[in-house]
């Protein structure tokens, strides 16, 4: 057998969505769909530079001639005060059964690429933290990504899906209870919040993101000016499962929410995540007025849940004392490694928008 490792290019967009979709993850379908998918992340990308110096798209492992493995790689700008840093993101990664023996030479090839500050995944699972530490990696030092905190607004629903996912009886029953769940919601919001169903990103998001650098310089920060936020959350947008919650104050924007719809359909589950949370000066008030705004959208919207996961660490005290329950994540999800001596990985102010967990 001959096997062979190389770069990955957009031409390899098909024949890799077939092999990660036979290996169980979710995929576009359609020719348009699938092309669109990888365009995005390796041309239309605003991360990029076009000028030879971006990350590879990823990497390919041929048997025969035909594709078996494949790690894909696209790039994220972070900042540290005026300091941008070229961030690969992992994504998408997957191997055949029979050649996993095979692995090491695309993670080899993974963790030597050129052009990067620093590697992050976002979406780890064990196997993935593993190889990562394998490959001198670390957890992002950031207590609490592995709990996502949620709010209940649609009892029935909440509890039906609850009783597919264990394989019991009464979901049908259970969907039509109407049960109180507003006693355990944050107070409602006591200023105005802006709802868009668009993406209406523009220079305000550009003059509170570096406000927020300023506040927080030592921090690592993704790129939340207006185009990569626009670009982050397109497909999003375009299936009307995006709601960008905004505080402004005379034309100025104050704090934001974004939220995704991310429903499971496999057990009925419907809900929204929120995917960001940006406030000047980590506000506890205007924390919780998008919150408590974003809890009563989820239920006007007929949502059984609103979801708050990953959140910096200076908004976890707040959001706790909102109420709602939490749930474990079953393994540490974020981990990262240096690749040049000006990146360094102490201090993150990482939200769920880091990474692919809401990018598709």
């Amino acid at each position: 057998m001959n096997r062979v490792l190389r770069p990955a290019t957009l031409a390899d967009g098909a024949e890799a969505t077939e092999l990660l979709r036979r290996l169980g993850l979710v995929m576009p379908s359609g020719e348009q769909a699938v092309a669109a998918h990888w365009r995005r992340l390796w041309l239309d990308n605003p991360a990029l530079s076009h000028d030879g110096s971006d990350p590879l798209p990823g990497w390919v492992l041929e048997a025969d001639g035909r594709m078996v493995g494949f790690f894909a790689n696209y790039a994220q700008a972070y900042w540290r005060g005026d300091q941008r840093l070229t961030v690969a993101i992992a994504s998408q990664w997957g191997v055949e059964k029979p050649h996993r023996d095979a692995t090491g030479l695309l993670s080899d090839a993974y963790f030597a690429q050129p052009n990067v500050d620093m590697i992050l995944v976002t979406t780890g699972i064990k196997a993935t933290g593993r190889l990562f530490q394998r490959y001198g990696g670390l957890p992002v030092p950031q207590p609490g990504l592995d709990r996502v905190r949620f709010w209940v607004t649609d009892a029935g629903g909440f509890l039906a899906a609850s009783l597919r996912k264990k394989g019991w009886p009464g979901a049908g029953a259970a969907r039509h209870l109407r049960l109180p769940v507003g006693l355990t919601w944050p107070a409602a919001p006591r200023r105005a919040v802006n709802v868009e169903s668009t993406a209406p990103f523009d220079s305000r998001f550009d003059r509170l993101f570096a406000a927020k650098r300023r506040e927080h310089p030592d921090q690592l920060f993704a790129d939340r000016t207006a185009p990569a936020l626009a670009w982050h959350v397109l497909p999003h947008a375009a299936r009307d499962g995006l709601r960008v919650l905004a505080i402004d104050r005379a034309g100025e924007l104050d704090g934001y929410a974004i939220l995704i719809r991310d429903d499971a359909e496999a057990i009925g589950l419907t809900r929204w995540r929120m995917a960001d949370l940006l406030v000047r000066e980590d506000d506890p008030a205007m924390v919780a007025d998008l919150v408590g705004a974003a809890v009563r959208l989820a239920a006007a919207e007929g949502a059984a849940l609103l979801e708050v996961g990953g959140m910096a660490q200076p908004l976890q005290a707040t959001i706790a004392r909102l109420g709602g329950l939490t749930r474990p994540l079953p393994t540490w999800p974020c981990y990262y490694r240096t690749c040049t001596e000006q990146s360094d990985g102490a201090a993150w102010y990482l939200t769920a928008y880091d990474g692919d967990t809401v990018l598709f």
